[in-house]
């Protein structure tokens, strides 16, 4: 299907990413906005593309880490609101003002410098005022330092305060009792700022784990990251939502050789054969997003049928035990996550085996895995990263 392209690829079903966003909707309800989290390259599935359907699906703002992010969806055609939740460095202020980026704020000495450099180009910078309610990150601590501070920014004629948003810690734990306490920190300042006629449009603070537990946060918006693509933000939240998998890692079998009992198979020799054995080897390694701490440890679908990783996981290749599937052949479709002949294997399998969370087995995918991006029952983009 994809002969003009690297055998090891990313397969994007967009058609489950815009039925998560729909079970978001559906739970949310109507009169909430909804951010869509595309940072980290849409948690690897690709930015631009998921930015799309998401945006021709009623996701009316995205959310990134960087301005690098941001400026990429710019140049995709992307002309919604963009929020960079990180720091933005002042010599790259202007790209922000200039290509209508909204920034991440929460010191008025660097609110001045953007409302300088605003002002020299003839436009607004828009911002949203980031409160540290106990996520320990980047935010204002002190809520009447907060308070002063957003006084002061309301009256800048170069700044537009659009927002203001906190994080939670701890709302995918079963004990809420924190993100209880960061939600009434953050309502307090809320309704100081209420007192004295401080109107900020878009109050925010859900995220996955939120909107799915903690129903009383949505306030002006919500923020979905995992549960767009197709994973729950742990294992302590409730279920309610019919999430489809977006991601499917595969690649194909390049080589198979028989071999006698007794040979070491990859680096330090971890594997040496028990039995007369059938090996095949996979063009894909560590570098790709096949984590070596899945050496020996890990299993991946060959027509069907659960195949083991033998030995360590290389750079760039990987081999399997493949004896006990009939008929493989170089050539063979192999899914390392994702569904195969009715059966399947998940980003959250591979995590619990590397003791981490499914954020990182998808952010993992690297940049040579080209992306293959699925809609309604079509290929429509092949994405190379490294074009030749």
């Amino acid at each position: 299907m994809f002969d003009n392209i690297r055998p090891t690829r990313a397969e994007i079903y967009l058609d489950n990413i815009v039925h998560n966003l729909s079970e978001v909707k559906r739970w949310v309800g109507k009169k909430v906005k909804i951010m869509g989290v595309v940072k980290a390259n849409a948690y690897g599935h690709g930015a631009c593309q998921v930015a799309k359907v998401l945006i021709e699906n009623g996701v009316s703002y995205l959310g990134v880490a960087t301005i690098e992010e941001a400026l990429e969806l710019r140049e995709c055609g992307i002309n919604i609101p963009i929020l960079v939740f990180g720091y933005t460095p002042l010599p790259q202020a202007k790209e922000l003002i200039v290509h209508n980026i909204t920034q991440t704020v929460f010191d008025i000495n660097y609110v001045k410098d953007l409302e300088r450099i605003a002002l020299n180009v003839g436009k607004k910078a828009k911002v949203h005022v980031k409160v540290d309610t106990g996520m320990g990150r980047i935010g204002y601590t002190d809520l009447n330092v907060a308070e002063k501070e957003i006084e002061k920014m309301m009256e800048m004629e170069g700044v537009e305060v659009e927002g203001i948003f906190s994080h939670f810690a701890t709302s995918d734990e079963k004990d809420k009792t924190y993100a209880e306490q960061q939600f009434d920190m953050f309502k307090k300042l809320l309704e100081s700022l209420k007192q004295k006629e401080i109107n900020i449009p878009l109050k925010h603070i859900a995220n996955s784990g939120a909107i799915i537990d903690l129903k009383y946060t949505y306030l002006d918006m919500v923020r979905p990251g995992i549960v767009l693509y197709g994973s729950y933000p742990s294992e302590n939240v409730e279920r309610p939502l019919d999430l489809r998998q977006t991601m499917g890692f595969k690649t194909k079998i390049v080589y198979i050789k028989e071999v006698p009992e007794g040979t070491s198979i990859s680096y330090g020799r971890t594997f040496i054969t028990k039995r007369k054995s059938k090996i095949a080897t996979l063009p894909v390694g560590y570098a790709d997003g096949f984590n070596r701490l899945l050496s020996n440890n890990h299993h991946v679908l060959v027509k069907g049928k659960y195949a083991p990783v033998i030995g360590r996981i290389c750079m760039d290749q990987t081999m399997l035990d493949v004896t006990d599937i009939e008929g493989v052949e170089v050539g063979d479709d192999v899914t390392i996550f994702g569904n195969q002949d009715g059966e399947k294997i998940t980003a959250e399998e591979i995590a619990k085996k590397l003791n981490t969370i499914p954020y990182e087995v998808y952010c993992g995918i690297s940049r040579r895995v080209p992306r293959i991006y699925i809609y309604k029952g079509e290929v429509i983009e092949v994405k190379n990263y490294l074009k030749i």
